[in-house]
């Protein structure tokens, strides 16, 4: 475990990652304050920058995730000492919890960095305060959107951003996974990285066929701004986390199953 932390988690992928999140974050900070501008609103705080960022499909889906894919996706290749683990059953199991480990922290590492980084940047923009700044009601009412468009505005944006950061945490944990279960039986980075980016375009593409639109990744990724969660906005978040839960233990089975049973010798 000592050896793996440092050397799979903090490797040079990260230094493509941070300054690509924070361009992105950037981008968003600006947008965010131009539009206030525009609609002649009050100043956004910096938690609604944050909201912003968490709840941008576009965002989300083209830049942060990728990110994460790219980020994530050689954790499973083995090395010479990983290989000098596996040819013995018993150490299977201690390299599988390492890697499964290693996953954990860069989804800990990179959730933290996302709002940090957002919170860095945005304050030129913006400030701090525990209520909302109307901002979100001048947006809903500019662009005539129901009242249910900002459903969350009923929690605080503290909680309101905790709720967001635990399902996206969730939804990259998934991914992370299943990179690390196709890497681990090809020991290519590149199909990781192919088989959770195809995931990810998957929940996107969802969105607009209306028999997955339900069912399938993306309507578990947000606090998604529709109707049928206006009654119960809780029941909407405990139900998406038991969704991942359940997707995540499937995964994490066959994966064990896999570095149990695979013969690592061909490779």
């Amino acid at each position: 475990m000592n050896h793996y932390l440092p050397n799979r988690v903090f490797d040079r992928r990260w230094w493509v990652v941070l300054p690509c999140v924070v361009l992105l974050v950037a981008y968003v900070a600006i947008s965010t304050d131009a539009l206030a501008r525009q609609m002649q609103s009050a100043s956004p705080t910096i938690w609604e920058i944050v909201i912003n960022v968490l709840s941008d499909r576009f965002i989300v889906h083209h830049g942060l995730t990728n990110l994460f894919i790219y980020a994530v996706s050689n954790v499973g290749v083995a090395g010479q000492l990983d290989m000098q683990l596996l040819l013995r059953l018993r150490a299977r199991r201690i390299w599988l919890k390492a890697i499964i480990s290693c996953v954990l922290v860069i989804v800990a590492l990179y959730i933290g960095l996302v709002i940090l980084s957002t919170v860095v940047v945005g304050l030129p923009f913006a400030h701090f305060s525990h209520n909302w700044s109307g901002y979100f009601d001048a947006y809903r009412e500019s662009f005539w959107l129901p009242e249910v468009a900002t459903i969350w505005l009923q929690l605080s944006p503290v909680l309101t951003i905790t709720f967001m950061a635990i399902l996206m945490s969730l939804a990259w944990l998934f991914m992370g996974v299943v990179a690390l279960l196709v890497v681990v039986v090809t020991q290519r980075a590149f199909f990781g990285f192919l088989a959770a980016w195809f995931l990810n375009y998957s929940a996107l593409i969802s969105i607009d066929i209306n028999w997955l639109h339900d069912y399938w990744l993306a309507r578990y990724m947000f606090l998604w701004n529709e109707a049928v969660i206006a009654d119960s906005l809780l029941l909407h978040f405990l139900a998406s986390c038991l969704y991942w839960v359940v997707l995540i233990g499937v995964m994490l089975t066959v994966l064990q199953y896999t570095v149990l049973r695979i013969d690592f010798t061909a490779h």
